[in-house]
Protein backbone atom coordinates (compact mmCIF):
# COMPACT_ATOMS: atom_id res chain seq x y z
CA UNK A 1 0.00 0.00 0.00
CA UNK A 2 1.44 3.39 -0.99
CA UNK A 3 0.28 6.66 0.61
CA UNK A 4 1.55 10.22 0.28
CA UNK A 5 3.21 11.71 3.34
CA UNK A 6 1.21 14.53 4.91
CA UNK A 7 3.17 14.90 8.16
CA UNK A 8 6.84 14.01 8.52
CA UNK A 9 7.27 13.40 12.20
CA UNK A 10 10.90 12.46 12.85
CA UNK A 11 13.97 11.30 10.93
CA UNK A 12 16.14 8.64 12.53
CA UNK A 13 19.75 7.68 11.99
CA UNK A 14 20.60 4.99 9.45
CA UNK A 15 21.29 1.50 10.69
CA UNK A 16 22.39 -1.86 9.38
CA UNK A 17 21.20 -2.85 5.94
CA UNK A 18 19.86 -6.18 7.18
CA UNK A 19 16.95 -5.16 9.39
CA UNK A 20 16.86 -1.53 10.48
CA UNK A 21 14.48 1.37 10.47
CA UNK A 22 16.36 3.99 8.46
CA UNK A 23 13.70 6.67 8.34
CA UNK A 24 10.36 6.75 10.11
CA UNK A 25 7.40 9.04 9.52
CA UNK A 26 4.46 8.29 11.72
CA UNK A 27 1.53 9.83 9.85
CA UNK A 28 0.56 8.92 6.30
CA UNK A 29 -2.73 10.80 6.36
CA UNK A 30 -5.61 11.83 8.61
CA UNK A 31 -7.45 9.25 10.69
CA UNK A 32 -10.88 8.35 9.33
CA UNK A 33 -13.94 6.38 10.34
CA UNK A 34 -17.46 6.65 11.73
CA UNK A 35 -16.11 6.81 15.28
CA UNK A 36 -14.05 9.94 14.54
CA UNK A 37 -13.96 12.83 16.94
CA UNK A 38 -10.35 14.02 16.87
CA UNK A 39 -6.87 12.49 16.72
CA UNK A 40 -3.30 13.71 17.09
CA UNK A 41 -0.01 11.82 16.69
CA UNK A 42 3.25 13.28 18.04
CA UNK A 43 6.72 11.71 17.94
CA UNK A 44 8.89 12.26 20.99
CA UNK A 45 12.56 12.75 20.01
CA UNK A 46 15.21 11.60 20.40
CA UNK A 47 14.93 7.84 19.72
CA UNK A 48 16.13 5.57 22.51
CA UNK A 49 18.43 2.58 22.10
CA UNK A 50 18.34 -0.54 24.23
CA UNK A 51 19.22 -4.22 24.28
CA UNK A 52 15.67 -5.43 24.51
CA UNK A 53 14.88 -8.89 23.14
CA UNK A 54 17.59 -9.50 20.56
CA UNK A 55 21.39 -9.17 20.51
CA UNK A 56 22.51 -5.70 19.49
CA UNK A 57 20.74 -2.42 19.88
CA UNK A 58 17.03 -1.98 19.37
CA UNK A 59 15.79 1.42 18.34
CA UNK A 60 12.75 2.65 20.31
CA UNK A 61 10.53 5.41 18.88
CA UNK A 62 7.98 6.91 21.28
CA UNK A 63 4.69 8.22 19.86
CA UNK A 64 2.11 10.16 21.88
CA UNK A 65 -1.47 9.82 20.66
CA UNK A 66 -4.66 11.61 21.69
CA UNK A 67 -7.91 10.25 20.32
CA UNK A 68 -11.57 11.11 20.90
CA UNK A 69 -14.40 8.83 19.85
CA UNK A 70 -17.71 10.55 19.11
CA UNK A 71 -19.40 7.26 18.17
CA UNK A 72 -18.89 3.65 19.23
CA UNK A 73 -17.40 2.75 15.88
CA UNK A 74 -14.12 2.31 14.00
CA UNK A 75 -11.29 4.83 13.71
CA UNK A 76 -8.59 3.89 11.19
CA UNK A 77 -5.20 5.63 11.51
CA UNK A 78 -2.80 5.20 8.55
CA UNK A 79 0.87 5.06 9.53
CA UNK A 80 3.88 5.08 7.26
CA UNK A 81 7.24 3.39 7.70
CA UNK A 82 10.03 4.33 5.29
CA UNK A 83 13.04 2.14 4.64
CA UNK A 84 15.76 3.91 2.67
CA UNK A 85 19.48 4.40 3.17
CA UNK A 86 21.23 7.58 4.26
CA UNK A 87 24.97 8.17 4.50
CA UNK A 88 26.67 6.76 7.57
CA UNK A 89 24.46 6.12 10.54
CA UNK A 90 25.49 4.71 13.90
CA UNK A 91 25.02 2.68 15.97
CA UNK A 92 23.86 -0.32 13.92
CA UNK A 93 20.28 -1.30 14.66
CA UNK A 94 18.99 -4.87 14.52
CA UNK A 95 15.30 -4.10 15.00
CA UNK A 96 12.99 -1.23 15.84
CA UNK A 97 10.07 -0.84 18.18
CA UNK A 98 7.44 1.88 18.51
CA UNK A 99 6.25 2.66 22.03
CA UNK A 100 2.71 4.07 21.77
CA UNK A 101 1.26 6.09 24.65
CA UNK A 102 -2.38 6.87 23.91
CA UNK A 103 -5.03 8.92 25.71
CA UNK A 104 -8.56 7.99 24.60
CA UNK A 105 -11.73 9.97 25.42
CA UNK A 106 -15.20 8.42 25.35
CA UNK A 107 -17.56 11.01 23.86
CA UNK A 108 -19.97 8.48 22.39
CA UNK A 109 -22.93 8.85 24.76
CA UNK A 110 -22.61 5.31 26.09
CA UNK A 111 -20.30 3.35 28.37
CA UNK A 112 -17.68 0.95 27.03
CA UNK A 113 -16.83 -2.53 28.29
CA UNK A 114 -13.73 -3.08 26.18
CA UNK A 115 -11.43 -1.77 23.48
CA UNK A 116 -10.03 -3.47 20.38
CA UNK A 117 -7.01 -2.75 18.19
CA UNK A 118 -5.98 -4.35 14.92
CA UNK A 119 -3.06 -3.93 12.51
CA UNK A 120 -3.50 -4.25 8.77
CA UNK A 121 -3.61 -2.09 5.68
CA UNK A 122 -6.25 -0.10 3.84
CA UNK A 123 -9.02 2.06 5.30
CA UNK A 124 -12.65 1.45 6.24
CA UNK A 125 -14.23 -1.06 3.83
CA UNK A 126 -10.79 -1.59 2.25
CA UNK A 127 -9.14 -2.58 5.55
CA UNK A 128 -7.68 -6.07 5.74
CA UNK A 129 -4.57 -8.14 6.52
CA UNK A 130 -1.16 -7.19 5.12
CA UNK A 131 -1.01 -8.10 1.43
CA UNK A 132 2.80 -8.23 1.43
CA UNK A 133 3.91 -11.36 3.34
CA UNK A 134 7.23 -9.70 4.25
CA UNK A 135 5.64 -6.86 6.25
CA UNK A 136 6.35 -7.71 9.88
CA UNK A 137 4.85 -4.99 12.08
CA UNK A 138 3.19 -6.57 15.12
CA UNK A 139 1.91 -5.84 18.60
CA UNK A 140 5.29 -7.02 19.96
CA UNK A 141 4.44 -10.73 19.92
CA UNK A 142 5.77 -12.99 21.37
CA UNK A 143 8.14 -10.87 23.48
CA UNK A 144 5.59 -8.39 24.92
CA UNK A 145 8.30 -6.25 26.47
CA UNK A 146 6.74 -4.30 28.09
CA UNK A 147 3.29 -5.86 28.16
CA UNK A 148 0.36 -3.72 26.95
CA UNK A 149 -1.68 -1.97 29.65
CA UNK A 150 -4.96 -0.02 29.67
CA UNK A 151 -6.11 2.00 32.67
CA UNK A 152 -9.84 1.30 32.14
CA UNK A 153 -9.61 -2.33 31.04
CA UNK A 154 -6.96 -4.28 32.99
CA UNK A 155 -7.46 -7.63 31.23
CA UNK A 156 -5.71 -8.36 27.93
CA UNK A 157 -8.22 -10.89 26.59
CA UNK A 158 -6.50 -11.28 23.21
CA UNK A 159 -2.93 -10.55 22.13
CA UNK A 160 -1.84 -11.80 18.71
CA UNK A 161 0.67 -10.25 16.29
CA UNK A 162 -2.08 -8.13 14.69
CA UNK A 163 -4.91 -8.00 17.25
CA UNK A 164 -5.07 -6.59 20.78
CA UNK A 165 -8.23 -6.63 22.94
CA UNK A 166 -8.69 -5.08 26.40
CA UNK A 167 -11.60 -5.95 28.72
CA UNK A 168 -12.57 -6.34 32.37
CA UNK A 169 -13.85 -2.85 33.18
CA UNK A 170 -16.19 -0.02 32.24
CA UNK A 171 -15.35 3.39 30.81
CA UNK A 172 -18.36 5.71 31.25
CA UNK A 173 -19.39 8.32 28.73
CA UNK A 174 -17.15 11.34 29.21
CA UNK A 175 -14.38 9.21 30.70
CA UNK A 176 -10.74 9.09 29.63
CA UNK A 177 -8.27 6.22 29.67
CA UNK A 178 -4.59 5.70 28.95
CA UNK A 179 -3.21 2.85 26.86
CA UNK A 180 0.41 1.84 26.44
CA UNK A 181 1.43 -0.74 23.87
CA UNK A 182 4.38 -1.65 21.66
CA UNK A 183 4.59 -2.15 17.91
CA UNK A 184 7.57 -4.21 16.80
CA UNK A 185 8.94 -3.85 13.26
CA UNK A 186 11.19 -6.47 11.72
CA UNK A 187 10.34 -5.88 8.07
CA UNK A 188 13.30 -6.16 5.62
CA UNK A 189 14.75 -2.82 4.52
CA UNK A 190 14.74 -3.87 0.87
CA UNK A 191 11.04 -4.65 0.86
CA UNK A 192 10.76 -5.04 -2.90
CA UNK A 193 14.00 -7.08 -3.09
CA UNK A 194 15.47 -5.08 -5.98
CA UNK A 195 18.91 -4.83 -4.35
CA UNK A 196 18.50 -1.11 -3.54
CA UNK A 197 17.16 0.45 -0.34
CA UNK A 198 15.35 3.61 -1.45
CA UNK A 199 12.01 5.39 -1.41
CA UNK A 200 10.42 2.56 -3.40
CA UNK A 201 10.60 0.50 -0.19
CA UNK A 202 8.12 2.75 1.63
CA UNK A 203 5.09 0.90 2.92
CA UNK A 204 2.00 1.87 4.84
CA UNK A 205 0.05 0.17 7.60
CA UNK A 206 -3.19 0.98 9.41
CA UNK A 207 -3.92 0.96 13.13
CA UNK A 208 -7.63 0.21 13.55
CA UNK A 209 -9.30 0.90 16.89
CA UNK A 210 -12.88 0.33 18.02
CA UNK A 211 -14.52 0.57 21.45
CA UNK A 212 -16.92 -2.12 22.67
CA UNK A 213 -20.10 -0.39 23.84
CA UNK A 214 -22.55 -1.46 26.53
CA UNK A 215 -25.80 -2.50 24.79
CA UNK A 216 -28.77 -0.25 25.51
CA UNK A 217 -31.33 -1.82 27.92
CA UNK A 218 -33.93 -1.90 25.15
CA UNK A 219 -31.57 -3.76 22.83
CA UNK A 220 -30.86 -6.38 25.50
CA UNK A 221 -34.60 -6.87 26.09
CA UNK A 222 -35.27 -7.24 22.36
CA UNK A 223 -32.45 -9.75 22.00
CA UNK A 224 -33.87 -11.79 24.86
CA UNK A 225 -37.37 -11.67 23.39
CA UNK A 226 -36.06 -12.81 20.02
CA UNK A 227 -34.32 -15.76 21.63
CA UNK A 228 -37.51 -16.70 23.51
CA UNK A 229 -39.55 -16.64 20.29
CA UNK A 230 -37.05 -18.91 18.52
CA UNK A 231 -37.12 -21.31 21.49
CA UNK A 232 -40.93 -21.45 21.41
CA UNK A 233 -40.98 -22.15 17.67
CA UNK A 234 -38.63 -25.09 18.15
CA UNK A 235 -40.77 -26.69 20.85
Amino acid sequence: MRRSVITVAIALSAGSAANADLLFTSVAGPSVGPGMGATTFTNVPPPMFSNDDVPGQEQIVTIQVQKRFDATAVIDSPMLVNWWATAGGTPPVTSVEYSINEIVTNNTGQAWTGFEMELGEGLLAGFGPYTNPFIAVSFDVPNQNPAPVCSAFPIVSMHTPTRLVFSGGVLPNGGMMSIRFQMDNKTPNDLNFDGVIDMSDIYGITLREIPIGVPAPGAVALAGLGGLMVWRRRR
